[in-house]
């Protein structure tokens, strides 16, 4: 029997896709994270990394604050 990926699941591997450098993977695994669960502050700090990382400022910026509105208190989207 097959079940569908949890946001977490996409989450950690965003995250290891992120830590490699493959960043369009880990913005799409991200990405897929926030379709399950738009209140996951996680997926938009770490979707805002990718995109720093790939030289798109903006996007980045955008997923910072929007890591703050969702959770105000996740601490790390503070020091990105």
């Amino acid at each position: 029997m097959s079940t569908s990926p949890s946001e977490y699941e996409y989450l950690v591997r965003g995250q290891m896709l992120l830590q490699r450098g493959i960043l369009p993977q880990a913005i799409e695994d991200f990405n897929e994270a926030l379709r399950l669960n738009q209140g996951l502050a996680p997926a938009y700090y770490y979707r805002g990394m990718a995109y720093r990382n790939s030289g798109d400022l903006q996007q980045a910026i955008q997923d910072y604050t929007s890591a703050v509105e969702v959770e105000p208190d996740y601490p790390v989207a503070y020091y990105a």
